[in-house]
């Protein structure tokens, strides 16, 4: 049975590097999100401040 636990070592490490991979990968997801609320944000911010001056909210 020594070939069958060999296999499920290496079905092991082979799982932890997939997690590995896929942690990297929902870190990046995290940020690439934040950055976009980010970005809504100062968006709607800019658009409030817009709406204020009256030249740009009439050229809206």
């Amino acid at each position: 049975m020594a070939g069958s636990a060999d296999c499920r070592e290496a079905h092991r490490e082979d799982a932890a590097e997939l997690a590995i991979k896929i942690g990297k990968i929902q870190r990046s997801l995290g940020a690439a999100a934040s950055a976009a609320w980010t970005a809504l944000g100062s968006a709607e911010v800019l658009r409030e401040r817009a709406a204020k001056v009256p030249s740009i909210s009439r050229a809206a």
